[in-house]
């Protein structure tokens, strides 16, 4: 079960002000006064064999105090994505640490876990956690360490936590993103076709979540990512339908959605479509599903078409250019 933590500790969480994120004693004297290199080390993790450096929040070091906005609106405005993680987390050796601690904020900036956490070290020095194996979705780990030469900075890192996250990255370099694993990348091009509109195909996925028997009723979720060379204008230009705008790792994007039926069939799609670098980007994704809707447990249905669209949210809000 999550844990609730006073009032306070929310209030501290939105206004860290020159204390430490996660509240403490305020920062003495000396280490408040500026100095010419009163610079914070960058802090990176290590988790899944990949290295991935913190979002620096609010700090007092030598150099004197920073306010910074809230580390969920910062991970928001940034282009980091929710980094798959599973196992042992390791927080890079930095000698002039003295102490660092460790707590858990919701993507929307609540306290699960406050910073009571102390991290040990590793024979190479890391600094290592281990999360709960009971942790499922995304989070922001707010590391917070206290230095040598005096001062106290935080840093934020987004993760997915759970063992089916698997990562595509794009072997162009241009894009990546997190995915589950019951994801497959789908090789002929030709079962594509039906789930993109732009024409270069950079990756498909296909991922069959729920066949009911008897064979009344299957679903399968198609993840697509598109390209072409065009302009701003063409690229974002939905063929005149309503388009929305959102925004994914701080990119914007234009969204839009469309639902199909015929022959028993239905097509429930969003397209999100960014134009970077001349080129236009589409993700596509799909949940299809196909029933004669006689004998159907609408209840199950609808959860297993709810659990793959929030699968398929997932792998778009985990998307991020290179």
């Amino acid at each position: 079960m999550k844990k609730v933590l006073p009032l306070l500790f929310a209030i501290i969480l939105t206004g860290a002000g020159c204390l430490p994120f996660w509240g403490g004693p305020e920062p003495t004297e000396q280490e408040a006064e500026p100095t010419e290199t009163g610079i914070p080390p960058a802090i990176s993790m290590t988790a899944n064999g990949s290295v991935v450096a913190g979002l620096e929040g609010s700090y007092c070091y030598t150099s004197g105090c920073v306010d910074k906005i809230a580390p969920s609106e910062m991970v928001a405005e940034s282009t980091l994505g929710f980094t798959p993680v599973s196992g042992t987390i390791l927080f890079s050796n930095d000698e002039t640490v003295q102490v660092m601690t460790v707590g858990l904020l919701s993507p929307f900036g609540e306290v699960v876990i406050g910073s009571d956490a102390t991290l040990g070290r590793d024979d190479n020095g890391n600094f290592v956690y281990n999360p709960s194996t009971t942790l499922s979705g995304d989070y922001i780990i707010v590391v917070q360490a206290q230095f040598v030469e005096g001062g106290d900075v935080s840093y934020n890192f987004p993760v997915h936590f759970g063992e089916t996250a698997e990562v595509f990255a794009d072997p162009a370099g241009r894009f990546s993103f997190s995915h589950d694993s019951s994801f497959q990348i789908v090789s002929d091009a030709g079962l594509l076709e039906p789930y993109r509109v732009l024409p270069d195909i950079a990756v498909g996925l296909k991922s069959e979540q729920a066949s009911y028997h008897p064979m009344n009723y299957s679903q399968d979720e198609w993840f697509v990512v598109s390209t072409s060379d065009s302009d701003e204008e063409s690229c974002l230009n939905f063929d005149s339908e309503t388009t929305t705008d959102t925004t994914i790792n701080g990119v914007a994007f234009s969204k839009t959605e469309r639902s199909d039926a015929g022959a028993g069939n239905r097509y429930d799609t969003t397209i999100y479509r960014s134009h970077r670098d001349g080129t236009c980007y589409e993700i596509q994704t799909t949940l299809h599903y196909a029933s004669d809707f006689t004998d159907v447990d609408q209840g199950a249905m609808d959860e297993s078409q709810a659990e793959a669209n929030a699968m398929l949210q997932e792998a778009v809000d985990s998307f991020r250019f290179e």
